[in-house]
């Protein structure tokens, strides 16, 4: 089953369309390798995900920071049925979602006005490169700011842990 999501930047405004076929999972987040690819530092890995039985979409929140269907936060790992026109907000995005037969719907309208357009999805802008000594480290700063505040906060006591142990047993 095909869907169309209508991602909407909360940061800047900026919209793209972006259509995809569920098949056994559709993932949205900010590693979601085979499915749509969000950017930002409160979005999971993988943050929510779509699913069908076939007639009906699902959506499941698979995240630390929520999602919320049509202004209401959803339980974590629990399917929530989606239906055309409701909105899916995630920390910075604001997702439009749209059904196959309303897709078909509005390309018949669509057809009689105006062609039906679909930007193709692109890939997150990347960041300024650098020049100097630092610059080296860019992807190393660039893979550390991709994680959510819980995963820096639980490295940081990990290192001190681990610093804890070598000044103990290393003297």
């Amino acid at each position: 089953m095909e869907v169309l999501l209508c991602i909407q930047s909360k940061l800047d405004g900026s919209v793209r369309e972006v259509k995809r076929e569920i098949a056994d999972g559709l993932a949205v987040g900010r590693g979601a390798e085979e499915g749509v690819l969000l950017d930002g530092p409160d979005l999971s890995r993988e943050h929510l995900l779509f699913t069908t039985d076939g007639n009906t979409v699902f959506v499941t929140d698979l995240s630390n920071n929520g999602t919320w269907l049509n202004g209401t936060r959803i339980k974590k790992s629990i399917k929530n049925r989606v239906r055309s026109d409701d909105s899916i907000e995630v920390p910075g995005y604001l997702l439009n979602f749209q059904l196959p037969d309303e897709l078909r719907q509005a390309a018949v309208v669509a057809s009689k006005e105006a062609p039906l357009v679909v930007v193709p999805e692109s890939l997150p802008e990347q960041a300024p490169k650098h020049s100097g000594p630092l610059a080296m480290l860019d992807p190393v700063f660039h893979f550390i700011g991709s994680f959510t505040f819980m995963e820096k906060f639980l490295t940081v006591v990990s290192f001190g842990g681990l610093l804890l142990l070598y000044t103990y047993f290393g003297s």
